[in-house]
């Protein structure tokens, strides 16, 4: 009997140690549900975070190879035209050119005319190779003959070469051409005379078109912009074209940026003063011209792709954590259930034996005698059959 009377005991003490450890595997689970949802949050974040440097590497990257491919194109381009200015300049020498007279007489004659077209010929980037005098006077170029009445002293190459004794060349602003109105660089190049007298110039004329049209055809995306700088910054060629902009000096566009900070080149993240946009802009300087080519696609073009795979890999993450969040609320609940019925069973055998101590220690009037119900409640208590007296 003593065995029985404390067997409930081990019971319920092996229900709460059960119980307790339930508990505990319960919380380790909530726990650990917790610290995955903010690996794999911290996670995304980071992998978010790598996309869009990737990205801007990336960018950066191409675009710097393109910058320093046209700007090879643009110098070889220009050093084609450079080579016509130095036959013609070749040939004053050959003739023993010494003065003005001699000079303008030289290059006015028809047969000079003959040659410049000759060697335009083969020149798509040229529109025109021209000789001008001391005075700024035209005395011959390549369009037609004979040659109009034109004078070109107020051009900001004439005025640099003509008062600059050490200057030899000279890249100008665009300006409408006076021939056909169609907007023109000039490559300008000094004619002296042995003891230095400066004679005249030779220039050779871009029309804006021609590098415009070229980069159409390169530019890599429909938001790129793909320009040509002068090395005090200002604007020389921009394709897509916007008005109001040629010629205009941009101290603070990305390729004057770029240039201060490295001579040859490289690549900057700003906001552009021309059209305002958040742009990752590449630039390179021309080898043997002042010249700065630059490249340029808006941030938001760049980081569109991985936007987007930042996107998947957000909605993935917070599903993620959306299904442990859960997880964790249905194991609370299990908990709560689990919680409800351990308190249940440990109260039901007190019940139990409140209800068994009144149905075997109870006696109303004529029932049997005191023994026979004591042997009756240990019939109850042992489970034994009372002997019949």
């Amino acid at each position: 009997m003593g065995y029985k009377s404390i067997f409930p005991f081990f019971a319920r003490a092996a229900r709460h140690v059960r119980l307790r450890r339930w508990r505990q595997a319960r919380d380790l689970r909530a726990w650990t549900a917790i610290g995955l949802g903010l690996v794999i949050t911290a996670a995304a974040a980071l992998f978010i975070a790598h996309l869009e440097t990737r990205a801007v590497d990336d960018n950066e990257r191409s675009l710097g190879g393109l910058a320093t491919v046209l700007a090879d194109q643009a110098d070889r381009a220009l050093q084609a035209i450079e080579l016509v200015q130095d036959a013609v300049l070749a040939e004053f020498r050959q003739a023993g050119i010494a003065d003005g007279a001699h000079y303008a007489e030289a290059a006015s004659r028809p047969s000079m005319h003959t040659a410049l077209k000759t060697w335009i010929a083969a020149l798509p980037q040229a529109n025109a190779i021209t000789l001008v005098d001391r005075t700024g006077q035209l005395l011959n170029f390549s369009r037609y003959w004979p040659i109009p009445s034109v004078n070109i002293a107020d051009r900001d190459y004439f005025k640099a070469l003509s008062a600059d004794p050490t200057l030899q060349r000279y890249v100008g602003r665009p300006v409408p051409n006076r021939g056909d109105g169609a907007w023109t660089i000039y490559i300008a190049r000094k004619v002296a005379a042995p003891d230095g007298t400066f004679l005249g110039l030779i220039l050779g004329a871009v029309e804006l078109s021609y590098f415009e049209s070229l980069y159409d055809q390169i530019a890599p995306a429909d938001d790129a912009v793909v320009s040509l700088f002068r090395n005090d910054g200002m604007l020389l060629v921009r394709h897509p074209h916007r008005e109001g902009t040629i010629g205009r000096i941009f101290p603070s566009a990305g390729a004057s940026l770029i240039t201060a900070r490295a001579a040859q080149g490289g690549v900057l993240r700003t906001v552009s003063p021309i059209d305002g946009q958040d742009r990752l802009i590449a630039a390179h300087a021309l080898k043997n011209y002042p010249l700065v080519l630059s490249i340029s696609r808006t941030a938001e073009a760049c980081l569109a792709a991985a936007h987007q795979q930042a996107t998947i890999v957000g909605v993935a993450a917070f599903l993620l954590d959306l299904g442990l969040l859960a997880l964790v609320l249905l194991g609370r609940r299990q908990a709560r259930a689990q919680d409800q019925l351990a308190q249940a069973e440990a109260a039901w055998p007190g019940r139990g034996a409140s209800a068994a101590s009144g149905r075997c220690g109870s006696r109303t009037p004529g029932s049997a005698s005191p023994s026979t119900t004591w042997s009756r409640a240990c019939a109850c208590s042992t489970g034994t059959t009372p002997s019949s007296s």
